[in-house]
């Protein structure tokens, strides 16, 4: 053969080899997810796949691997919302294209370390989004719902739940709910109706929900996640008996109560550096504008909605003093709700609300890849996604330290700051 060709064979050989080398995270902390102890000195080997290979002490490096130094820092697997919003635009869009506007969102996510979210309430455009996209070029994973099904009569609650169905939704999203006594609230035997098409099809229902008796029943019908805190009442031992054995998850949401009336003056957070690493701005814009604030100021809901907010302070600790699951969520991305950094507050608020940081950490990560039926995240275990969270300080410590990310990585991919 052509010593030219050979040559030229040898070092396509070798960019191929290069491009398909695996990568070694070493000399790490390393938290799985599992609730397993911290490790010190640990290795993530992840393979050309995106997933990991190996991880542990006395990891062997493979010949050909890119290795990363991790000495000193913290990893813990991607924080996973599970319910959170991607399509919806809460600022003056203006002339933003609505698929642009959903791969901001994800990739604002994934920048605070939110690799997957679970939307609860979306469009046809997610979906497309879902399939072709999400989980690449610094895009966090994201699952899709559909719209929230609120049908007033039994068939048209079966049509509009199989259509969703039909578009290829994660989940059913219903809602039980009548805003504080000023909106109509679906009927039960429609509510019925659309867990009987969900699970006909083999999918889950999550619901939006405030009262305690009215989230009883959705129990018993077999809602799986609880999208929301109950707000009205103490959890009693009828309800978490009902969430034990219908194995539902609960998602408290407590930023979303916090939404609804922070803005009656500028919030603290707006000038909190970690917030201003990501935010879109005209969503900082809309929530400092003058009319804004003075409608939340005088607001009826805002008031009411405070007071709710501590009750369901109250309840998130009752659970997880149950040892029942609770799965992170904000109900960010709509309304004045910042995604990625409403989800670092909301474990701040579980903390202060009595849960331990590791508590919190496994409501991020394993708890809700569980309560959403994913086995390829949530935690650190070979044959999984490298998706993770690069520390300079230890959450598990000081929840606190959740602010000190020094990069994210999905699919083994460092996600852009830009």
């Amino acid at each position: 053969m052509n010593k030219k060709i050979v040559l030229l064979l040898l070092v396509i050989s070798s960019f191929i080899s290069a491009a398909q080398a695996e990568t070694a995270f070493t000399d790490a902390m390393i938290w799985d997810g599992s609730g397993a102890p911290l490790v010190e000195n640990a290795t993530i080997v992840v393979g050309n796949d995106g997933r990991i290979s190996a991880i542990g002490q006395n990891v062997s490096i493979p010949q050909n691997a890119e290795v990363i130094s991790l000495a000193g820092k913290y990893i813990l697997p991607g924080f996973i919302n599970a319910h959170g919003h991607i399509n919806s635009f809460w600022d003056e869009p203006g002339d933003e294209d609505i698929y642009d506007y959903m791969r901001s969102s994800l990739k604002r996510y994934a920048r605070y370390g939110v690799t997957t979210v679970n939307s609860l309430g979306d469009t046809s455009e997610l979906i497309e989004i879902r399939d072709n996209e999400a989980g690449t070029e610094g895009m966090a994973r994201v699952l899709a719902s559909g719209p929230r099904v609120v049908a007033r009569t039994t068939e048209l609650a079966a049509e509009d739940t199989q259509m969703i169905i039909a578009t290829g939704v994660d989940s059913i999203k219903i809602g039980i709910d009548d805003a504080l006594g000023m909106e109509y609230k679906m009927p039960w035997d429609a509510a019925q109706a659309v867990h009987d098409t969900a699970e006909a099809n083999g999918l889950s229902v999550a619901a939006h929900m405030f009262y305690l008796e009215d989230t009883k029943r959705l129990l018993e019908m077999g809602t799986h996640i609880l999208a929301h805190s109950v707000r009205d009442e103490t959890a009693d031992g009828k309800f978490l008996n009902l969430m034990r054995s219908r194995n539902a998850c609960y998602s408290p949401t407590l930023m979303r109560e916090v939404s609804t009336f922070i803005y009656a003056e500028e919030p603290a957070f707006l000038e909190d550096e970690f917030f201003q690493r990501y935010p879109h701005p005209g969503q900082t814009q809309r929530v400092l504008g003058e009319d804004f604030i003075n409608r939340m100021a005088n607001s009826r809901s805002a008031a009411l909605y405070k007071i709710a907010l501590e009750q369901a302070i109250k309840n998130v600790k009752i659970i997880s003093d149950a040892n029942l699951p609770i799965a992170l969520g904000t109900d960010s991305g709509i309304q004045a709700r910042f995604p990625g950094y409403f989800e670092h507050m909301e474990l701040w608020m579980m903390v202060d609300a009595g849960l331990t940081p590791s508590d919190a950490l496994l409501s991020a990560t394993s708890v809700a890849a569980n309560c959403l039926d994913l086995d390829d995240r949530g935690s650190l275990v070979a044959g999984r996604w490298a998706d993770f969270i690069v520390f300079d300080e230890n959450p598990l410590e000081d929840i606190q330290a959740t602010r000190s990310i020094e990069s994210v990585y999905i699919a083994g991919e460092k996600v852009s700051e830009n």
